[in-house]
Formats: structure tokens, C-alpha cells, sequence
């Protein structure tokens, strides 16, 4: 909980606007928590002048971003305005400050909304001010209300009972008028016309009784910090304390240099013969042998080398001996196939196939192979980055149909 230590200072400093006296009074206070420690935050405040019975708004304004921070906690505002000034509410009677306090009861106060009872003041009326706090867009009213007695109706003299200096001038015929007097003089009339020829500096009273003493101030603002003063002269050598515990062992060092070979030993007794090892990896294919003799023609109607259309892959032969070419689902210019080979019966003799496909496939296999016998081989393989399709058969009478296809 927030709690004000509040103090009203109230000016009526010197002529404005239309002969009216400085319309502000000072409020001071100082906001803490419930604990006395001063705040330092930005808060908003709205300031609401009452009738003696807090029922008829007689002025209402509202200030903004009121920075606590910047002054320790403290605070020092000026209420009150003119008619026209823009930190008045929209619900404020537009009264000037005169007739805020003024105290004549033939000046009554309009009865409106904030004022729905009206007020018609008396002599010696006070006032109730009402302050609330804005912080977190959470608005509080700080209580007590407070009473505003008789310092700011310094502002409307109880013998002027509100009305400025240019009303009185309006009761008077002669060129004496108030207006025009020279400020700092004692002022009379004797009925007609009003006299000001006495000095107010050469008029002094009887001297009063002292006053009582008034509360403690709130404490200042902490004072910068001075300079460092003079280093003082040395003292007297102290003894000598204990030893100090051990230190931690340091780092290894390096490795010092290699020393020089010894002498060698005698040879060992030989050790016991080892498991055998793993089967070795296949070693590389040796090179194409002679072409044996040409066997005789056996059946088929293909040639070796024969293929089929592009498109086109061999799913087989045809009972007449032709090629059973099918067309492939999908083309794709990755796919590459290799020559067909095909071979027919014939008696006598071996033979083999040895072709390159291409280089730079991702891999390659056998796509269509038949044989009507043992003894017949169709497979790829690859060297270095070129792939090969080896074909062939020992048997005189199979018959050797084979093709790869390889994939980029």
C-alpha cells in the first residue's frame, strides 16, 4: 500500500490574467510504501475541489506522468488554473479559481450534474481537496480528503468576498481607481473614491508571538560522494606468518630423447603354424581367349548381336526362334542396355562374349539370359569405371541367350 505525507503550500504571487491572482496553490508530499520505503515510480494525479459537505465539484484538473524517480519520492505540484487550461477535466464547472473559493453568498454555485445539490457558500466556508493516484492504470483516492481553510482565500479577501480589481473599478467614478495604483501601497476610501498614499514597507505591526516549530522536512537527497582523501604513511612491518600449505604438484614434463638401440637378442624358438585365413576376394577376369573354330549353323533365326528396338527389351524367343520384345512401361534415359548375344545350336566347340557396355553406371545386371543346357554362363562386372557383359558356353548343343541392363 502506498501512503503521501502531504503538505500544502498555497501562493498568491501576483496579478494575471483579467486582474486575478496567480490561481495555484502548491501540494508537497512525499510517497512510500507501507513499509517507508520512498517510491520511485511514474504515476498519474487528479485533484478535485469540493464544497465544505464533499458534495458539489467546485474544480477538478489532471496531471499526467508525474516522474516520483526524479526527485527521491517528493512531490511538489502547483493546482489550480485558468478558465481555459488544458489540464482541466471535461467534468470541471469552469469556475475561475476566485469563485472556486469566494465565500459570498450571493454568488451561489449552478446546480449541475457534479453539483446536483448546489451550493450556496458562507462566510468562513472551507474547501476539501481530493487527490487520487494513478499507477498500473489502477486509480486509488488517497484519504483523508483535506481541508483547505484559510490560506487560500488570501486569494479572495473576506472584505472583497470575490470580486477583482476591475469589478471595484467599476464602482467608482473618480481616476483613483484601483487598477492603477502603484503596488506596494496601503489603499483606503472615505466613501468615494479609494487612497493609496502610504507605503506598505513603512507600516509595521506590533511583533507577534513566536510560532511553533514546524514539522521535519523529509531527508534530503544523498549528497555526491567527496574526493578520496590523502594515502596515509605506512605502517610498522608485521611478522612473518605460518608457511602456507603445499602447492598442487605441477605439469608432467616432456618426454626426454629417445635412448640408443641395445644390442639384439638371440632368434626365438619358431611359434605354431596359424589357422588358415578367409577365402581371398576373386581376382580380375584374365583375358579373352582364342576364338575356337567355327561350329556348324544350328537352329535359331537370330544373329549374335541382334537386339531390339529401343523402347523395346527381350522378355524371350518365340517359338519360330524370333525375339520376344516388350515394350518397356516406362522409358528413362538412365537406363542403358547391353548387346544380345545370342547363340544357336551348334555342334562343336566353345564360345564366349566379352562386351563393353558403357562407363559411369551406378550398376548394372543381367535383364534377360536363357540357356537349354548346362554349361552356359551370362553375367556384368565392372573395371575401373567401365562396365562389361561376359557371356558364353562350353556345351555344343545349348543354346546362350543373354542382355544386361545397366542404370545411370
Amino acid at each position: 500500500m502506498k501512503t503521501l505525507i502531504p503538505f500544502l503550500m498555497l501562493s498568491c504571487l501576483s496579478f494575471a490574467q483579467a486582474y486575478e491572482l496567480n490561481p495555484t496553490f502548491n501540494y508537497q508530499g512525499r510517497f512510500t510504501d507501507a513499509s517507508g520505503k520512498v517510491k520511485k515510480d511514474v504515476i498519474s494525479l487528479r485533484f478535485q475541489i469540493f464544497s465544505p459537505d464533499g458534495k458539489c465539484l467546485l474544480y477538478e484538473e489532471y496531471n499526467p506522468s508525474v516522474n516520483l524517480g526524479a526527485t527521491n519520492g517528493i512531490l511538489n505540484i502547483k493546482v489550480g488554473s485558468h478558465v481555459n487550461d488544458t489540464k482541466r477535466t471535461t467534468q470541471d464547472p469552469r469556475l475561475r479559481m476566485v469563485q472556486v473559493f469566494s465565500n459570498d453568498p450571493s454568488q451561489p454555485q449552478t446546480t449541475r450534474s457534479y453539483c446536483e445539490s448546489g451550493y450556496k457558500p458562507s462566510s468562513g466556508d472551507a474547501r476539501l481537496l481530493r487527490v487520487y493516484m494513478t499507477e498500473n492504470r489502477v486509480e486509488t483516492a488517497l484519504q483523508p480528503d483535506q481541508v483547505i481553510s484559510s490560506v487560500p482565500t488570501s486569494m479572495v479577501s473576506e472584505s472583497l468576498q470575490g470580486q477583482t480589481l476591475q469589478d471595484l473599478d467599476l464602482r467608482y467614478s473618480k481616476s483613483d481607481k484601483i487598477s492603477t495604483l502603484v503596488p506596494g501601497r496601503v489603499c483606503r476610501t472615505d466613501g468615494t473614491k479609494v487612497i493609496c498614499d502610504k507605503d506598505i514597507g513603512t507600516i509595521q505591526g506590533a511583533k507577534g508571538d513566536k510560532g511553533d516549530a514546524g514539522p521535519q522536512g523529509p531527508q534530503g537527497v544523498t549528497g555526491a560522494r567527496g574526493p578520496a582523501g590523502e594515502k596515509g604513511a605506512d605502517g610498522a612491518k608485521g611478522a612473518t606468518g605460518p608457511q602456507g600449505p603445499q602447492g598442487v604438484a605441477g605439469a608432467k614434463g616432456a618426454t626426454g630423447p629417445q635412448g640408443a638401440p641395445g644390442l639384439q637378442g638371440p632368434q626365438g624358438v619358431a611359434g605354431a603354424k596359424g589357422a588358415t585365413g578367409d577365402k581371398g576376394a576373386t581376382g580380375p577376369q584374365g583375358p579373352q581367349g582364342v576364338a575356337g573354330a567355327k561350329g556348324a549353323d544350328g537352329r535359331g533365326l537370330a544373329s549374335v548381336g541382334t537386339n531390339c528396338a529401343d523402347g523395346y527389351y527381350v522378355k524371350g524367343i518365340n517359338a519360330n526362334g524370333t525375339l520376344n520384345c516388350q515394350l518397356l512401361p516406362n522409358q528413362n534415359p538412365t537406363i542403358v542396355f547391353g548387346p544380345l548375344r545370342d547363340s544357336p545350336f551348334r555342334s562343336g566347340g566353345s564360345m564366349s562374349f566379352n562386351d563393353h557396355i558403357g562407363d559411369n553406371f551406378k550398376f548394372c545386371a543381367i535383364m534377360a539370359s536363357a540357356a537349354d543346357e548346362n554349361g552356359s554362363w551370362c553375367r556384368t562386372y565392372k573395371s575401373g569405371n567401365s562396365w562389361f557383359q561376359s557371356s558364353g558356353k562350353t556345351e555344343s548343343k545349348s543354346r546362350l541367350l543373354c542382355q544386361a541392363v545397366c542404370f545411370r
